[in-house]
């Protein structure tokens, strides 16, 4: 087997190092604790208490934010979580959770196992040295209302959930207020200053939310640093616990990212890794010039969307060493590698797309949630 790109985990290994022909891969989708917020458009709510609503789902190609429902709630049964704090950061995570970042503020969006981060952590003197995305674009149809009354509302506290499809010119007008104010706001009404925490993460400033005494506070440094770091002022301890309820959560979504929080420190977050796991698996192959990797999904949207199969491959094959990295063909759904293997995307969306590939050979074939996907 090519040491490319190492498993992430032993469960990795066993199926990265299985002799099996066919294997299915299944599970392991469920994400964070049941503590987790995420954002609907009348406000956040706890992850284990979804019903229903949309959720803000992010683009990682345009940093855009947009509540969209979900394709899917997930809840599975959980024996260990890896608990994140300090430096800005709280998050409770499972091995196999897809982690978003950046490198800096100039470099694109990448994703890796959180399996890996906390490896990478804990043998490094320094840290893992990614930074989270806490920050987002985003702009709602808008309210009914003119610059000044929102400006008057906003500071009288008089904030209705509503308030969250502003457009970005009205939010444009609530981030000035807040910092005429010197940059605080102070609120008896946690939804209120929920809401301003809101606001100002639609904007590429640092925050934070903390409640002092009967207050909460939101503050806004415009010169801080929105990207956080597990090493910035200490190296953040990572910390195994068993969930209290047994589960962990996430979802599927139409980007393939959303937005969630705990204990008041916002964070963009991925899906899981089931797909992540499926682009490892042609880096076996890759070292031999015949070999013809295929991936297949039902349709080609999910296929070429943000946070899809062709999205996740790019973000591992670029990461790799110069003398195995592939160029990427973009119309053709294709990785060609340096020694002539190739890996292709292709859908399945109809019964007969099956004859396309009627008479030829490929190295290794998989299916992306193969349940999706017409009988062959």
């Amino acid at each position: 087997m090519s040491k490319v790109f190492g498993p992430a985990s032993p469960k990795q290994k066993m199926i990265l190092e299985s002799k099996a022909q066919i294997l299915i891969i299944g599970g392991a989708a469920g994400c964070l604790s049941k503590d987790h917020e995420v954002l609907t458009p009348s406000g956040w709510i706890k992850i284990s208490e979804w019903s229903g609503q949309d959720i803000l789902q992010y683009d990682k190609a345009t940093g855009e934010a947009k509540f969209i429902p979900p394709l899917e709630f997930v809840k599975l049964p959980c024996e260990k979580l890896t608990r994140i704090e300090g430096n800005g950061i709280c998050q409770e995570l499972s091995d196999e959770h897809t982690v978003l970042f950046k490198e800096d503020y100039h470099t694109p969006p990448k994703t890796q196992l959180f399996s890996q981060i906390a490896e990478t952590h804990k043998n490094s003197s320094g840290g893992w040295e990614g930074k989270f995305i806490t920050t987002f674009n985003y702009s709602g149809a808008g309210l009914d209302l003119d610059d000044e009354t929102i400006r008057e509302r906003v500071l009288c506290g008089e904030i209705t959930e509503d308030y969250y499809n502003c457009s970005r010119h009205q939010l444009d007008v609530i981030m000035d207020a807040i910092i005429s104010q010197g940059g605080m706001y102070t609120s008896s009404n946690k939804s209120t200053a929920d809401f301003i925490q809101f606001v100002v993460s639609c904007f590429d400033y640092e925050s934070s939310l903390k409640k002092t005494g009967s207050e909460y506070i939101v503050n806004v440094n415009v010169n801080g640093e929105s990207l956080k770091a597990l090493n910035d002022k200490e190296k953040v301890a990572l910390k195994e616990f068993i969930p209290t309820d047994g589960f962990k959560y996430c979802f599927v979504t139409q980007t393939g990212f959303f937005v969630t929080r705990l204990e008041d420190c916002v964070v963009v977050t991925g899906n899981s890794g089931k797909s992540y796991l499926l682009q490892l698996m042609p880096l076996a192959y890759v070292d031999d010039p015949q070999t013809a990797c295929i991936m297949f999904r039902r349709t080609t949207p999910q296929l070429t969307g943000a946070g899809g199969l062709f999205d996740t491959a790019k973000s591992i094959y670029l990461q790799l060493d110069k003398e195995w990295k592939p160029k990427f063909r973009e119309k053709a759904l294709e990785a060609i590698f340096p020694s002539g293997a190739k890996v292709l995307w292709r859908h399945m969306e109809y019964e007969n797309n099956k004859l396309d590939h009627q008479g030829l050979q490929y190295t290794f074939i998989g299916f992306d949630e193969g349940r999706t996907v017409c009988s062959l």
